[in-house]
């Protein structure tokens, strides 16, 4: 990251009030804190930070959108600065710090991607007060999974000067790699930052003392961070990168060393025996990964992604003892992976994702063989990322601190080892061809997000989830060959949490599950094409109807809403409150929400004193220039989707349905959440009965939920109950006296909805409902008996293998896993929205993006042929990494719109990981 003292960022900057709005927003709940000086490494020996801080590490685990809080003393009369620098795996997150002073400082962003966050917070010696320090960091990215955390405190020594030496390498560097005369298009690190800072007058202007750049006592660079600096080196990888003696830390991301060799970099930095981490992602270089990087030097951390590599992964790198974090995305490596896991390895990180989020597009061949059954041996392994890759076999035990295990869209075609790990949180493995029965869920009471869905899967549901079943909050078994009863047990009313459930083309068989509407968080439910019987009287009674005022917006699985809800107002500008030193026992922690007694943040309205004034910016919920208010009243029940099409369903469509979430109507509404949903915004809102054996009277709760506003409209939903089934229009006596406005039949028009009419010889016909009811006279005054109505052709069983097509490498159905949720929220933060927007519609990229596109994907139109869906759906949200990114630009392995099913503008964006 480059930064002079005043000077403009490179990198993009999270909005200074982004932290306090969230603080203020779970003022009723704690957060754990963590005790720097007491962490291993950290201490120095005494009660405060000590000079020369260099192994201080601490790694915690957090939720993605929770919040963790780190707090340390400084001395009297400090003779250092303080450097923290905060790198978050599998999604977002901020820091912002507090002293006594009732002063704040954010952290700045260096880089976003789909797998890693890092940001610095760096506070001169002249500013670093005696006292303690509270430093709170925010989860924002990772809808569904856990954050690992990876918090390193440096205290470089006051006024160090940068050596005779580096600074002779760095300018060497310069003279290769900046261009030969200046332009508006010239980099900022050529015209400006690094001729301010070898420069400088004032040691505080020095290099070792600006940005996250780091020196030892002799000047000497620790860490140099040219990521985004837009470098473009003709004759390659400088031979002045080997120069630095004491370099420990080497971040080149998104330069240009013009296809030259990994080999050639190995060789160059082999005199620097002190580096530890290297990060050479996007750096345009080619050929073999050589082992020398790992002969030569005790690495930590190696970043190669999107490199024009060449041939296998050697053994060496998955057998290394010290390699904690290793990023391997998008190389064109191929070949099998070595089974070299060793009984000491210290990897915590493996991400090799081989599908470039922003085209779609498979980088290369990718990797063959199965998983490595020593993947096991990884004993603090938390985090495997091996998606769209011709991976074959089965799923591997898993090692037992693992927290993340994605593996989608590969050619598995064995069976998952079982039981699952206990510390798991999150698994992946969609779009494969993985056989045999579920696997015991028993033993893992942190998991939150299920998918093993387009599989070939077989057996029953279990009779229970055991440990799992306290925190699932996504559960997709999807196009699988499960059959048997779809409520054995006591299965659903075990799973307090859970909120989107995907259970559509298997076949199982008995009722919809009464407990599963009774179940007030239940956003998205998909049932269709199994062989379920039966009515809907029971699940439509069990419905908890939506309240009118108090309650919240369904969350990002598994988190609580960012902002409250009673603070988002179209265009009504927010005060960010200044926060004080952080009370542990008043922070919030997101997996503390729903139990913890409530206690009020300091700074928080309730607490803020007369003399406090805003520390932030004042801040709109926005995204562009598209406001989304969030809403104050969804506290009965949460549910936006709903389909229970293509089974043996009977009866009629219960006016009790008109209780879910998905109808409540604005019509007498000021919420403004209520106008935004039914004026084009948010995703849509679906209810699917068609193709079964039902039948009655159009329900006269679609026709009321139509509402008689000008400006509104039904446009933003997917609202069907009469193909396929004998749903006939109402009669003269439901009616009643009713009648109804222009708006309200112009608004039932573009619904498009339709009721069946009986004709002269007995055969009943489709017409326009809104046409129907602008003609009373035409209103039925009875509808034909039951016993007259032809009954539904037999079928065969719904389940159907996976087409073949879908398998092997980067093949499927489009489907993406938990693992792009994170680029949604990063897309997000590139504009600088207010989080408040994210917990409404980020929480749905998996199921808007996934199962609307494919609810009807293998379905028959009654009157038409076969159609499929929305084929795949568009990438996750965009990197933004480009030279010279301000404020308004992130970055983020991540690209295109958010979904295709969702009404609102792509956040703004530029090419890069």
């Amino acid at each position: 990251m480059l930064r002079p003292r005043g000077g403009r960022c490179i990198a993009a900057i999270i909005a200074v009030g982004t932290l306090g709005l969230i603080l203020q927003a779970q003022a009723q709940v704690t957060v754990p804190q963590v005790d720097i000086l007491a962490q291993k490494g950290c201490s120095g020996g005494g009660t405060a930070l000590v000079p020369n801080m260099q192994d201080c590490v601490v790694d915690e685990v957090m939720g993605s959108n929770g919040t963790l809080s780190f707090t340390f003393n400084v001395g009297p009369k400090a003779k250092h600065s303080l450097l923290l620098t905060l790198r978050s795996v599998g999604g977002a997150a901020v820091m912002r710090l507090y002293n006594k002073k009732d002063t704040a400082q954010n952290g700045q962003v260096v880089y976003y991607n789909d797998a890693v966050t890092e940001s610095f917070l760096r506070v001169p010696a002249s500013e670093l007060g005696p006292g303690q320090y509270t430093l709170v960091v925010q989860g924002m990215g990772g809808a569904t999974q856990k954050i690992l955390l990876y918090l390193r405190v440096q205290t470089p020594a006051a006024g160090a000067r940068l050596a005779p030496a580096d600074k002779a390498a760095l300018v060497s560097i310069m003279r290769e790699c900046c261009p030969k005369q200046k332009g508006p298009m010239s980099p900022e690190i050529c015209t400006t930052f690094l001729p301010a800072a070898l420069n400088a007058k004032q040691p505080e202007d020095d290099l070792c003392n600006v940005g996250d750049f780091v020196c030892d006592e002799d000047g000497h660079l620790q860490k140099i961070d040219f990521s985004n600096a837009g470098l473009v080196c003709p004759k390659g990888f400088p031979a002045a990168f080997g120069s630095f003696p004491a370099l420990e830390t080497l971040m080149l991301r998104y330069n240009d060393f013009s296809g030259d060799t990994l080999t050639n970099v190995a060789e160059v930095l082999a005199p620097v025996k002190t580096l530890r981490r290297l990060m050479m992602g996007s750096t345009n270089l080619t050929g073999t990964v050589p082992c020398s990087l790992f002969e030569d030097h005790a690495l930590k951390t190696l970043m190669i992604s999107i490199n024009q590599l060449e041939g296998s992964v050697p053994a060496c790198v998955l057998a290394s003892t010290t390699l904690e974090e290793l990023y391997m995305s998008r190389t064109t490596l191929s070949g099998e992976l070595p089974d070299s896991f060793s009984p000491d390895s210290q990897l915590r990180v493996w991400y090799a994702i081989n599908k470039d989020p922003a085209t779609g597009d498979i980088a290369g061949p990718g990797f063959t063989g199965t998983i490595p059954s020593s993947l096991s041996n990884a004993a603090n392994l938390a985090f495997v990322e091996l998606s769209h890759h011709q991976l074959t076999g089965g799923v591997p035990t898993l090692p037992a601190k693992i927290r993340m295990f994605e593996s989608q869209s590969n050619a598995l075609d064995g069976t998952i080892a079982s039981p699952l790990p206990n510390e798991l949180v999150y698994i992946d493995v969609m779009n494969n061809s993985l056989t045999g029965p579920l696997p015991d869920f028993s033993e893992t009471p942190e998991l939150t997000l299920a998918d093993f869905s387009d599989n070939m899967l077989t057996g029953f549901l279990p009779p229970s989830f055991g440990a799992a079943a306290s925190n699932m909050v996504y559960l997709d078994l999807s196009q699988n060959k499960l059959s048997g009863d779809i409520n054995p047990g006591t299965l659903w009313e075990r799973l307090p949490q859970l909120q989107y459930c995907f259970l559509q083309e298997n076949a199982l068989e008995g009722v919809v599950p009464a407990s599963l509407a009774a179940n007030s968080k239940m956003v998205a439910l998909n049932l269709a094409y199994n062989n379920l019987e039966g009515d809907l009287d029971a699940f439509a009674s069990a419905i908890n109807p939506p309240a009118t005022q108090a309650g919240s917006v369904p969350t990002v699985p598994g988190e609580q809403s960012a902002v409250p809800l009673d603070q988002q107002v179209p265009g009504q500008e927010q005060q960010v409150p200044d926060v004080e030193p952080v009370d542990p026992a008043a922070m919030p922690d997101a997996a503390a929400q729903q139990q913890e007694p409530a206690a009020e943040v300091p700074g928080s309205a309730a607490q803020q004193g007369p003399d406090q004034a805003p520390v932030g910016e004042q801040q709109q919920n926005d995204i562009g220039s598209m406001q989304i208010p969030t809403s104050s009243a969804l506290a009965g029940n949460s549910f936006l989707y709903l389909n229970v099409s293509n089974n043996w369903i009977k009866g009629g469509v219960p006016e009790a349905m008109g209780g879910l979430e998905m109808f409540r109507s604005p019509a007498n509404s000021t919420d403004p959440y209520d106008l935004y949903v039914f004026n084009r915004g948010g995703p849509d809102r679906t209810l699917d009965v068609t193709n079964n054996a039902m039948y009655g009277e159009f329900p006269m709760f679609l026709i009321n939920q139509a509402p008689d506003l000008p400006d509104s409209c039904l446009c933003n939903t997917d609202f069907n109950v009469t193909a396929g089934n004998n749903i006939f229009c109402p009669t003269k006596a439901t009616l009643g006296a009713a009648k109804f406005s222009k708006q309200q039949l112009q608004r039932l028009d573009e619904a498009k909805y339709t009721c069946l009419m009986p004709g002269a010889n007995g055969a009943a016909s489709p017409v326009s409902l809104s046409s129907y009811l602008g003609k009373p006279a035409n209103w039925l005054t009875e509808i034909p008996a039951e016993s007259t109505v032809p009954e539904k052709a037999p079928r065969a069983s719904q389940v159907s293998a996976p087409a073949a097509a879908s398998r092997g490498a980067g093949g499927g159905s489009g489907n993406l896993g938990g693992g792009a949720i994170a680029g949604i929220i990063i897309a997000v933060l590139a504009g600088l929205a207010i989080l408040g927007s994210l917990a409404y519609f980020v929480g749905y990229k998996k199921f808007y993006q996934v199962h609307k596109a494919t609810s009807f994907k293998r379905g028959v139109l009654p009157d038409g042929p076969a159609f499929e869906g929305a084929g795949a759906p568009g990438p996750y949200p965009a990197a933004a990494y480009g030279a010279g990114a301000g404020a308004g630009a992130a970055a983020g392995s991540a690209g295109g719109a958010v979904s295709p099913d969702i009404e609102m503008p792509p956040p703004s964006r530029s090419t890069g990981l």
